[in-house]
């Protein structure tokens, strides 16, 4: 919840240290970031249910990178069902949908999905 504040009140400053502030270039980012990192655990976990080692997992859900970075992904994976993967992605689409078609979303959208899919851990 507070990076997804941080983001919309003090914006993303790029590589080229140009900092994006607006809202709409916002949430096209950030949705952009969280379907690809959503999908990725949707592959994994039906990568995971056909009886796949770790690295074939990876390698089909895009995962590349350090080994740690991979193991990282992989790790945050596991931590939901494939049912679960599935419902998050239902609901970034939704709001995908809705940018898309001219609706509003903006960061109260993105701190009620925090909230919805937060890990047992983080409550």
């Amino acid at each position: 919840v507070a990076a997804v504040e941080s983001l919309f009140s003090k914006g993303f400053q790029g590589k080229d240290s140009k900092r994006v502030l607006e809202p709409a270039a916002l949430v096209t980012m950030l949705n952009s970031s969280l379907l690809k990192t959503v999908r990725q655990g949707v592959a994994v976990a039906e990568a995971r249910k056909a009886g796949m080692a770790q690295t074939q997992a990876a390698s089909m859900a895009g995962i590349a990178g350090s080994p740690k970075m991979v193991s990282s992904a992989l790790g945050r994976a596991a931590s939901r069902t494939g049912r679960e993967w599935s419902l998050m992605l239902d609901d970034l689409v939704s709001l995908d949908r809705r940018m898309k078609t001219g609706g509003a979303v903006d960061a109260n959208d993105y701190v009620l999905f925090a909230l919805k899919w937060r890990t047992a851990k983080r409550r």
